[in-house]
């Protein structure tokens, strides 16, 4: 047995092994034990909670059947939409949303979160649908969900935004809907 042949091979397989298992575990799904987890201290913001005594972190396993409004993929390992819209709720709408990097649909229209929407969209890749339409937003429109690729609508109609239309509002060219309608907000919107 050739000792420097065969430390190049065990040195190989090493590495090999090495660049597999670090790859792998990159691209492993969220476990939904994390997803519930997530939900659930988005929940603790709300003020008005009743529609969602689904929403309990002892249930994780079963998030993908029985929790208020979510649906999941079909291996029922992943949630892809929320839609929590006319539920009259209140608060803020934390910005932990976003680590539910394969959300599809978001819809939390019809309700009366307030704050702002300083979130980090860019981890929203996969975003189709976003609604907030008929809030309590009070902020200047986010600038985040120009990065949004696949993002087909957006209604942030229904609330106080201020401030300029960002320019890069006029780059999504994947849009099939946009609604900036708002409601008499004291300094209105401009484009820029």
């Amino acid at each position: 047995m050739n000792t420097p042949s065969f430390t190049f091979v065990l040195y190989t397989l090493f590495l090999t092994l090495s660049v597999f298992v670090s790859s792998s575990s990159s691209s492993l799904p969220m476990s939904l034990k994390t997803q519930a987890s997530i939900l659930v201290s988005l929940k603790q913001d709300f003020e008005s909670k009743t529609s969602l005594k689904s929403w309990n972190i002892s249930n994780y396993m079963s998030l993908c059947t029985t929790w208020y409004d979510i649906q999941c993929d079909t291996n029922n390992s992943s949630v892809l939409s929320l839609d929590i819209s006319n539920l009259n709720v209140s608060g803020t709408f934390s910005s932990s949303i976003t680590k539910l990097s394969n959300l599809r649909f978001l819809n939390i229209s019809n309700n009366m979160f307030n704050g702002n929407l300083s979130w980090k969209f860019s981890h929203l890749k996969e975003l189709e649908v976003l609604d907030a339409y008929n809030n309590e937003f009070n902020c200047s429109l986010p600038l985040g969900v120009t990065e949004l690729p696949k993002l087909k609508y957006l209604n942030f109609g229904g609330n106080f935004f201020y401030g300029e239309i960002p320019s890069k509002y006029g780059n999504m060219l994947q849009l099939n809907y946009l609604s900036l309608a708002v409601l008499s907000p004291p300094e209105g919107l401009a484009m820029v």
